[in-house]
């Protein structure tokens, strides 16, 4: 989690956010923005006083749901209130560093896949049995696909964040790298143009210079250069996504140029150096 700071500058009150170690612990709950800065207030009421604003990639713990229209969260200790409006903010899980005993664990939305040491097996989005190779891959490239791959068969629900209940395709890539302790904002705009460094898409052979990890954006009459959709390219000419005309997290093969990943590939950047 990551808590908000308050600084007093010139009169003035702002908020900054602080990055600290992470441990594991009890699950909290917490309030993030989706595609922008979106601003709290002292009551839950549009025309109460602003009292700061969460920006990209920052949370703060929610306390509950203040009604239909409002977030109550926690701002170094003091009651603040912010939008449930999905278009703006979204309800994520993060891990405290207080121990605490484990929760009931929630039912899986699909089969767990099959695996033999590096070697996992699972049904693609288009029904066809494909297989997954671990093998030379990195301990966190492993941890990586295999926190994505628990996620299997969960909806699509646009602006949320939430395990085995729903994510949008950029919200999942989020929640994926954070389970391996790499946080990053959920929106698709900002993976598109700030997470990570640019990787060379081959013309001819578009996974030539891809390695497991890599963020990877298609194609879309919306947005022709990639920043409306984005997955994990997890090797093997394989990705892992959310939605993506499918309506659930799937595994979807780029080795087709016909079928709409292999064709609308158009942007790669590395996380995983």
């Amino acid at each position: 989690m990551n808590p908000i700071r308050r600084l007093t500058i010139a009169g003035l009150t702002a908020f900054t956010l602080f990055t600290p170690t992470a441990f594991a612990g009890t699950t909290h709950q917490v309030v993030e923005t989706n595609h922008g800065w979106v601003t709290y207030h002292s009551r839950a009421q549009l025309s109460s006083p602003v009292l700061g604003r969460l920006d990209l990639g920052q949370e703060a713990p929610l306390v509950k749901k203040a009604n239909a229209y409002w977030y109550e969260i926690d701002v170094n200790g003091r009651d603040a209130y912010i939008t449930t409006n999905r278009n703006y903010t979204h309800v994520a899980n993060t891990t405290s560093s207080t121990p605490a005993p484990s929760p009931s664990p929630s039912p899986s939305p699909a089969p767990a896949p099959t695996s033999s040491q590096d070697v996992i097996h699972v049904t693609a989005g288009n029904g066809v049995p494909v297989t997954i190779n671990l093998a030379g891959d990195t301990t966190q490239q492993q941890a990586l696909i295999k926190a994505g791959l628990t996620q299997l068969g969960v909806p699509y629900k646009w602006g949320t964040q939430e395990a085995n209940v729903g994510f949008d395709c950029s919200n999942f890539v989020a929640w994926t790298y954070k389970q391996i302790g790499i946080s990053f904002s959920g929106s698709s705009v900002y993976q598109r143009f700030h997470v990570g460094s640019p990787v060379t898409i081959d013309a001819t052979d578009k996974t030539k210079y891809l390695q497991p990890g890599d963020l990877l954006f298609f194609a879309n009459a919306a947005a022709p250069n990639g920043q409306g959709h984005v997955g994990v390219y997890i090797g093997n000419g394989l990705i892992i996504q959310e939605g993506g005309g499918r309506g659930k997290v799937t595994v979807e093969s780029l080795n087709n140029s016909r079928a709409w990943f292999g064709r609308s590939l158009v942007f790669a950047r590395r996380v995983l150096q």
